[in-house]
């Protein structure tokens, strides 16, 4: 659930005095509160999901985020390592990070954090501008596998193994391309990775092929192409307030600048 982290057997949870990135400490908030015991509801929850497995078919938790809120400092501090590794000044660094936070983490750290965590990574050793390589555009990678698609459609419960893992394939390689394929069966067969025979995939392509829907000379998945256009809007709405952030943050930098004074 969000912002409810649960450690059992194998988990740990940072306590103090660990040392936090930014070069403090971790400290208790109080130290007087008494540890409670867990709510039945959350017993429940957990002996629930851990019998029917459903965490493992997670790709990730919430609308687009792939960064845990546990993760979220460790895993921009690796983001702001790199970029710095790669020739990035601490404002680059900043702007990159505000853009990450806003659209992959689970719940966005504050713009103070983002900035202590730049500036942590920025006191390593700048790498060479040359290593630096213009980053592609996201075509969001991730997207939710739907177990109960799988319990319920016949139209993939009654394939084979084989064609069942072609048809994985496909999704992957349909869903940066907004749900869609091309209907030409030799760049279905490419996307498919299948190890059988061009002329065996052409005669099992229409099982394979069941669950998307033909228009024209392209296939549409019918829950892909909507999941794709509203991951996709909600991805350039994030970017947008992230570019934005950074440049206020960048303004008002300059605005608070010292300025010489002639007299």
């Amino acid at each position: 659930m969000p912002g409810l982290d649960v450690r059992g057997e194998g988990g740990y949870v940072i306590a103090p005095p660990s040392l936090h990135v930014s070069g403090k400490t971790y400290v208790w908030h109080s130290a007087d509160d008494p540890l409670e015991d867990a709510p039945e509801w959350l017993i429940d929850l957990i002996n629930r999901d851990s019998k029917t497995g459903l965490h493992s078919v997670h790709c990730y938790s919430g609308d687009d985020a792939v960064i845990a809120v546990g993760a979220r400092n460790e895993t921009l501090f690796k983001r702001a390592c790199s970029l710095r590794e790669s020739g990035l000044e601490e404002d680059d660094i900043v702007k990159e990070l505000l853009m990450v936070n806003e659209m992959e983490c689970e719940q966005p750290l504050s713009e103070e954090e983002v900035e202590k965590i730049a500036a942590s990574a920025a006191k390593y050793p700048k790498g060479p501008t040359s290593s630096r390589r213009e980053k592609p555009e996201s075509v969001l990678r991730y997207f939710k596998f739907n177990i109960a698609e799988w319990i319920t459609d016949e139209s993939i419960v009654v394939m084979t193994d084989a064609q069942r893992g072609r048809y994985i394939s496909l999704l992957a390689a349909c869903w940066p391309q907004g749900g869609t394929l091309s209907s030409d069966p030799t760049v279905l067969y490419k996307h498919s990775r299948a190890t059988c025979t061009l002329k065996q995939f052409i005669n099992e392509l229409d099982k394979v092929m069941a669950p998307f829907d033909l228009a024209g000379d392209v296939y549409v998945h019918p829950r892909l192409a909507p999941a794709f256009e509203d991951a996709n809007g909600k991805y350039t709405q994030r970017r947008a307030a992230g570019l934005k952030s950074a440049e206020n943050k960048r303004l008002l930098a300059n605005q608070n600048e010292p300025k010489d004074v002639r007299i």
